[in-house]
């Protein structure tokens, strides 16, 4: 199944639970590809999503929500938002050309590719994040303990922002994170910016 060119955001939830997305195909929506918030044992699977104007998924205040085997292109913010969730995991995915198209719409100017808060950030569990690719800014940016961030190809990060990193975090003083086996490469940066980018920051 294909969905494309819908006014807003084609999957938006509060409160589901039990609900499984598997091999489907999102194209050229004006906000958000899914949003789903508060939900209960939701699986996403081997789905396509392209060219979002904002994010590309949103995931917030969730339990045990798995992604796995899917490919989030081109979204014009950040590729992922996975905000004050427990449990559940983000694996064997694929995150290509985050904020990478020119002349389009603009929302927060983060280009992230996958950005991981928390309201309590000692509760948040995503486990094993894999493969960011082309990244205006930060590949992966994590303000949360008790995660786990390994097995990634980071490949291509702050192609138009400096000060960032492919894996990043900040004043980061919840504990418990792991982050293992990652390959990082390809950092650039416009020659006009100062020199401030890093692998791991």
């Amino acid at each position: 199944m294909r969905l494309r060119s819908a006014p807003r955001n084609r999957t938006s939830n509060e409160g589901i639970r039990h609900i499984e997305i598997d091999n489907i195909s999102f194209t050229k929506f004006k906000d958000a590809h899914v949003r789903i918030e508060g939900g209960i044992d939701i699986a996403i699977r081997n789905c396509d999503f392209s060219f979002s104007a904002n994010n590309g998924i949103e995931i917030a205040h969730c339990s045990n929500v798995r992604m796995e085997n899917s490919v989030i292109s081109d979204s014009n913010n950040n590729g992922v938002e996975w905000k004050s969730n427990k449990d559940g995991y983000f694996v064997r995915n694929r995150i290509r050309r985050t904020g990478m198209i020119p002349a389009v719409r603009r929302w927060k100017w983060d280009y992230i590719a996958l950005n991981i808060t928390s309201a309590d950030p000692t509760a948040a569990r995503p486990v094993s994040i894999q493969y960011h690719r082309h990244n205006r800014y930060l590949g992966v940016d994590f303000r949360t303990g008790h995660t786990q961030i390994k097995n990634n190809l980071i490949r291509g990060f702050c192609m138009t922002k400096d000060d960032g990193a492919g894996i990043y975090t900040w004043d980061n003083t919840y504990g418990d994170n792991f982050i293992d086996n990652n390959i990082v490469l390809n950092v650039l940066v416009p020659a006009k910016e100062p020199a401030s980018r890093h692998g791991l920051s």
